[in-house]
């Protein structure tokens, strides 16, 4: 597969991080202008591959050009789409399938257009298949990015590279899908391994995260009473904190405390630094702890949050 050969890329992929580092390392190895990128779950991929394959046999493909069909970090669920790929591969479609889930190991090993490993995630897989196109002086640091989602991706929680993966799944969160493969895909910008700049867009994501949570969720009409003073409850809390508590605080000077529920079964409890209420006690009335103005506990949460909280605060002492 030589550099002039390929005109256009159909690329199908997962919906994670994994699969955006994939289509970073497709657009690198091809240009972002040959590919086209479909996202997928399992439960959508058959029918985009099956359409993909009947585009590219009603249009074809440029006059003495070729296309080619990667599928990566997934793999078709049904023997139907598995034959189509077989019949498509034996007319001559160019077809690259490189996944490290082991659900269809069996099916990936039976044929030579598939690549499997699991010791390597979807983006390692592609970069070990087109390393001749992916070492240019404009990709130096290439082979870093991919290594951090490798080890996110595959929880390589002592890996080298762990911390910053986790790094760059908090930039794909905020950035989003689109605009994170477009950063990272422009070779012109090879910020791929510049942590110092990813800090510093992730801390801007995340201020315009906390903005974003406080608009939604931080109005009068939301607060509850409680013996301890008013409060408002902030679900779903993937910015930092201490930074949402802070804002929410300073926006209304009525307010005495925050609620924030993160993802998961933990309740965070926070009050003014100074002449604020001791949240520590409210957090030991309901089996938690803390410090003054900084304080938690956790909960069983399987119904609906913000009446839950207000039970717990209602109980008297």
């Amino acid at each position: 597969m030589t550099a002039t050969t390929i005109e256009q890329v159909e690329h199908v992929t997962h919906n994670d991080l994994d699969a955006a580092a994939c289509d970073v390392v497709v657009r690198a190895a091809f240009g972002s202008g040959a590919v086209h990128t479909r996202f997928c779950g399992y439960d959508t991929v058959d029918e985009e591959i099956l359409r993909v394959l009947e585009r590219q046999r009603v249009r074809g493909c440029p006059s003495g050009s070729a296309c080619l069909l990667i599928i990566s970090d997934i793999s078709p669920t049904s023997a139907a789409c598995w034959h189509a790929l077989d019949a498509a591969a034996a007319a001559g479609c160019m077809l690259v399938c490189a996944d490290h889930h082991v659900t269809h190991a069996e099916e990936m090993q039976r044929r030579p257009w598939c690549t499997y490993d699991d010791q390597a995630c979807g983006a390692q897989l592609l970069f070990n298949l087109f390393r001749a196109r992916l070492l240019s002086p404009n990709l130096t640091t290439l082979p870093l990015f991919v290594a951090a989602v490798d080890a996110y991706d595959r929880w390589q929680l002592d890996g080298r590279y762990r911390l910053r993966g986790e790094t760059l799944n908090r930039l794909y969160r905020f950035m989003g899908r689109k605009t994170f493969v477009e950063e990272f895909a422009d070779p012109a910008r090879d910020r791929r391994d510049d942590f110092r700049w990813l800090d510093s867009v992730l801390k801007t994501r995340a201020e315009q995260e906390v903005k974003r949570i406080c608009t939604e969720q931080v109005r009068m009409e939301l607060f509850q009473d409680s013996a301890d003073g008013k409060y408002v409850v902030i679900l779903g809390v993937d910015a930092p904190i201490n930074d949402i508590a802070q804002v929410a605080l300073s926006m209304y000077p009525a307010l005495d405390f925050v609620v924030l529920i993160s993802r998961g079964n933990t309740i965070s409890l926070r009050s003014r630094v100074s002449g604020g209420i001791d949240i520590s006690k409210v957090a030991q009335r309901l089996g938690g702890g803390g410090h003054r103005s900084a304080a938690g506990f956790s909960y069983a949460l399987d119904e609906d949050l913000r009446r839950i909280v207000r039970g717990l605060l209602a109980r008297e002492v």
